[in-house]
């Protein structure tokens, strides 16, 4: 053997696939030039290179040296097929080490330099029972190293028929386009091997079965391993083809536990045995109203209002599931796990179950509910005259839809309610005077998308509707109403606060019309991050002080968590949740929340480019909201979909004609081009 690169040797060396094999050319400082048994010259970091043979190659064409060295390398594997490097271990046993030629002599009985590369070519392939550590010297393996190595190698061998019967299951399937049944073992298996890789991405358990699976389906592995994945669970009949991956991702679609259930049962008991305490009262014509979408199931929220002397007494009545839902129950924690319900287009995922945030804690006509009752004295300019919390018991008179309160509110509907009509005056007063402070009015157009039996609605609700701004301005009412009382009573609540912005950032909106598109997506980007902080601070876009949630207590953990601590004091004085622990489960929760509020985003935009894909080769008209290099982002009109758009030199509020060319809502991309 030589332990030299000379011109004409005929090296080995390690490669991805395995040992290889070729004849030196050149040889340079820590590299050398070889050429392959394909005839092609590589070069070759002389770290890989592991055996340098006694065998030589005279010099000759490329093709003649490529078939020498094929021709070698099959008469070694040959011969490396052969040995028994499990005998030769176990004779030289407590050895140190021992040199190419004494293991090539014990391997095949002889020691020149094709049985010596041979033996060099078995170690490489085997890797269990010899290791090189240096240049033809070889270590025999301890026995726990062997042991575990061909137990490791066996299971490999298990794994790789398993992977093999799998894919023929699975493949079969494709081929004939029947559906899977999951009765059978290798079936099941695979989808489960697929579904680890689609909601668990390729580092979950069975990601890289999965991963590799999908090689053996296709022929090579998928550039995007989860969508290929989603498309053979599509193909199998085990995914719908609009599912929305995220969802099932982050276990949103989960089930409560059934001990959470049993108590929600109890519960649901203990508010009808409390409804017959009816604590709050109103006369016929004058209780309280909930205003909320057609759609809406879970009531959280209802306004009242009569005149007195010297202004009007409004109550803002907030459901209250801190009366029957504790912390430490197992509701308590599935809501605190869940953060929020999640609003799909094609459906509710609820925090609380369906039986309470529906149900049992929901504010409804037909039955006492536990509630806080935000009970204000305003002036006719939206001064706070007098303002009291107190925990209430009892019913609502009615509820009403934003529609049917926008007819009755503008005088196109018989039997106009004069409550609304107060409410709405008194809280264009409250709007009016966060105008002053500061507020910036970011009102927009919402676009309410809904699927129903697989067909795809978006309805434009406008920004201008009186009763949602009304409802609106009482809810901030609300939230900043609780944090001057736990302020002024050094109870432990968690505000939310907003510096203003830079004073740089009006620059983004030079040239904009105010209230535009344009000018309401640049003014989003003006502002600064909201912060959570137990010591209250100012709202800058809000214009309010002290402001905490507590409105959506059924949807939202953290409104709960502030009706807990303010039923805390109004019952006993006393609070349950410090302020570190607080701002603690605070931040879970804030983490949880994002991801809620990313799936539902990512749901609705799916849904509405679904939508848009019925509108290709059609043309859409919309806003150029930005511009982001030579792109412009245009916001379109029946949809409020913001998509990137080639379109010459339009500029932040421009309108533009576009033609839909494409749609692809599972990969989010749309292809418009101007008409």
């Amino acid at each position: 053997m030589m332990a030299s690169g000379d011109q004409g040797t005929v090296v080995l060396a390690r490669s991805d696939s395995g040992p290889v094999a070729g004849v030196v050319v050149e040889s340079r400082a820590g590299k050398l030039g070889v050429l392959t048994v394909a005839g092609v010259r590589e070069s070759w970091v002389a770290s890989r290179v592991f055996f340098f043979s006694g065998v030589r190659i005279s010099s000759g064409s490329a093709q003649h040296a490529a078939a020498a060295v094929e021709a070698f390398v099959q008469r070694i594997s040959v011969m490396a097929e052969s040995a028994d490097l499990s005998g030769a271990w176990e004779l030289l046993g407590g050895r140190a080490d021992v040199g190419a030629d004494e293991l090539a002599d014990l391997l095949f009985s002889a020691d020149g330099s094709e049985e010596q590369a041979a033996a060099a070519w078995a170690v490489e392939k085997d890797s269990i029972h010899f290791k090189m550590i240096a240049a033809g010297r070889y270590a025999p393996a301890s026995e726990a190293a062997v042991t575990s190595q061909l137990r490791e190698r066996a299971a490999s061998a298990r794994e790789a028929e398993v992977l093999d019967r799998v894919h023929r299951a699975i493949a079969g399937l494709l081929d004939s386009g029947r559906a899977a049944v999951m009765s059978d073992h290798d079936v099941a298996a695979g989808v489960g091997w697929l579904s680890s890789l689609v909601y668990d991405g390729p580092e979950g358990r069975d990601g890289r079965r999965g991963i590799g699976l999908l090689g053996m389906l296709r022929g090579a592995s998928p550039s995007e391993p989860g969508m290929a994945a989603f498309e053979t669970l599509v193909r199998l009949g085990v995914c719908d083809p609009d599912e929305i991956v995220s969802i099932r991702a982050n276990r949103i679609d989960a089930p409560f536990d059934p001990a959470v259930e049993k108590e929600a049962g109890r519960i649901v008991a203990a508010v009808a045995e409390c409804s017959r305490q009816e604590t709050f009262s109103w006369q016929a014509g004058h209780g309280p109203i909930a205003i909320d979408d057609e759609s809406t199931k879970d009531v959280d929220d209802a306004l009242m209002v009569k005149a007195i002397e010297g202004g009007f007494e409004v109550h803002v009545l907030i459901a209250d599931p801190a009366s029957f839902v504790t912390l430490d129950s197992h509701v308590g924690r599935a809501g605190l796990a869940r953060a929020s319900s999640l609003y799909a287009p094609t459906g509710t995922f609820p925090m609380l179950p369906r039986v309470l945030s529906e149900g049992a804690l929901s504010l409804s006509a037909d039955g006492g509910r536990p509630m806080l009752d935000f009970s204000v004295v305003l002036a006719a300019d939206g001064n706070v005259i007098d303002f009291r919390i107190v925990p209430a018991y009892g019913r609502i008179e009615s509820r009403m839809t934003y529609d049917g309160a926008d007819l009755m509110l503008s005088g196109q509907a018989t039997g106009a309610d004069e409550r609304l009509r107060i409410l709405a005056m008194l809280a264009e007063a409250l709007r009016l005077r966060r105008v002053a402070a500061g507020a910036v009015m970011l009102e927009k157009d919402e676009y309410h998308v809904k699927v129903i039996d697989g067909v795809v609605s978006v309805r434009r609700v406008p920004y201008a509707s009186p009763s949602r701004r009304m409802v609106a301005e009482f809810m901030i009412l609300a939230c900043s109403l609780a944090g001057r009382f736990a302020r002024n009573n050094g109870i432990p609540v968690v505000y939310r606060r907003q510096d203003p912005p830079d004073r740089d950032a009006a620059e983004r909106l030079t040239g904009l019309q105010p209230g535009s598109r344009a000018w309401y997506y640049n003014m989003l980007r003006t502002l600064k991050r909201g912060e959570l902080s137990t010591v209250p601070g100012y709202h800058h876009s809000l214009g309010v002080a002290g402001y905490t949630q507590v409105t959506s207590p059924l949807r939202r953990f953290q409104d709960l968590l502030a009706h807990v601590q303010i039923k805390g004091f109004l019952t006993d004085g006393k609070w349950p949740i410090d302020a570190d622990r607080l701002m603690n489960l605070f931040a879970e929760l804030e983490s949880r929340v994002e991801i809620v509020t990313r799936v539902e985003r990512e749901s609705r935009r799916y849904w509405i480019l679904r939508y848009l894909d019925g509108f290709c080769g059609r043309q859409v008209e919309g806003e150029v909201v930005a511009r982001i290099g030579g792109r412009v982002l245009v916001e379109l009109d029946d949809t409020g979909l913001v998509l990137p758009v080639s379109a010459g030199a339009a500029q932040p509020g421009a309108r533009l004609r576009l033609v839909v060319r494409d749609v692809d809502p599972r990969r989010d991309s749309a292809t418009l081009t101007p008409a």
